[in-house]
């Protein structure tokens, strides 16, 4: 059983990677968390949704470990190829492997949402220990990272969520709460960064855990709105000055 109390002590003494990118990047506090997270986990496998300067600290903390790897994931080339320089840069480039893959629709059980188009055969057969929740990005919807990770989860295995202040993160929140229900395990909001909530899964989802009309049909709306915000904000298209904006990637 975690001890999410010791984590957030530990943490206070963890030592980031340096320099920290700034504002964009998840926050100073929220990064010495998730690295002290991973020591106290020692996962021999982390996905990771929205690559950046989180990848480095999870990397380098692999690296102490001695084993394990990350697979990281983003939308955008331009912000894997920056998380990929910083990782190069703190000698852990061995530790990752980051792949941008687009923005689109999806279908988990039937449920729609836009998520990162990752095929199928990039996660391989064996189990994720950690996942970590940063992406996507723009309030383009989050409802397709834990359908798309608990089935290449660990029982037990953690979530890690990002934002978990921001309301499009809390309405998901709910929604995972209201799907997946006693197959995870929620602690509150630690307040470090954006707020970060943790899940353990204790159980793989029933079988055929699927929503009813109403639901179903807010999912529809949410995805085509969310299809249009990624067409309209070009998320799918590389863009230099996103590369070139003050603080880099989250």
């Amino acid at each position: 059983m975690l001890d999410l109390a010791r984590v957030v002590a530990a943490s206070a003494r963890y030592e980031i990677p340096e320099p920290h990118p700034g504002a964009r990047a998840l926050a100073r506090d929220a990064c010495r968390f998730l690295g002290a997270l991973v020591r106290t986990l020692q996962p021999r496998r982390v996905l990771e949704f929205g690559s950046g300067f989180s990848s480095v600290v999870i990397a380098r903390e692999l690296g102490r470990l001695g084993s394990g790897r990350l697979d990281s994931i983003d939308h955008s080339p331009a912000w894997s190829a920056r998380a990929r320089e910083m990782a190069r840069g703190h000698g852990v480039l061995d530790r990752v492997e980051l792949r941008a893959f687009p923005l689109g629709l999806r279908l988990h059980d039937g449920v729609p949402s836009v998520f990162y188009l990752v095929p199928p055969d990039f996660y391989g057969d064996d189990r994720y220990e950690l996942v970590l929740v940063d992406g996507p990005g723009h309030e383009v919807g989050r409802d397709g990272a834990l359908p798309e990770a608990l089935p290449r989860l660990t029982v037990p295995g953690w979530v890690v969520l990002d934002d978990g202040r921001a309301e499009h993160v809390q309405r998901a929140l709910a929604r995972w709460k209201a799907r997946f229900g006693p197959a995870l395990r929620w602690s509150d909001c630690v307040e470090l960064g954006n707020g970060i909530v943790l899940a353990e899964k204790v159980a793989e989802p029933a079988p055929g855990a699927r929503l009813g009309p109403g639901p179903r049909i807010g999912a529809w709306l949410r995805a085509g709105r969310n299809l249009v915000r990624v067409e309209r904000l070009g998320l799918n298209r590389d863009r230099v000055d996103r590369l070139a904006a003050p603080g880099g990637p989250a």
